[in-house]
């Protein structure tokens, strides 16, 4: 009875079809609130001097490809004055599940 129990539980066999979505995750964080940019130098005849901040910092996460930063502000910049943003990215390699 024993052989039989063996063989009987070898032919069962079952397929089974599991679905899944995985939705769109695009999130950005910005530390804090940033400081105001103060242009206090210039020398006659040149550009004014460029100011930095240095401390604040972004985080974003995505699961998608082929995004974008976009920014607004709530008036217009000052004429002859131009605002440039940096925003250097670290790269993180994570493993995948196989």
């Amino acid at each position: 009875m024993l052989a039989f129990a063996a063989s009987a539980m070898a032919s069962n066999q079952t397929t089974q079809s599991v679905s899944y979505s995985v939705s769109a995750i695009n999130e950005l964080a910005v530390s804090g609130d940033p400081a105001a940019l103060s242009v206090t130098t210039c020398t006659a005849g040149s550009d004014p001097a460029e100011v930095t901040n240095a401390l604040t910092t972004y985080s974003f996460s995505t699961n998608g490809t082929n995004k974008k930063i976009t920014a607004a502000l709530n008036s217009n910049v000052a004429s002859g004055l131009t605002l440039k943003i940096n925003m250097a990215l670290r790269r993180v390699e994570l493993a995948q599940a196989t």
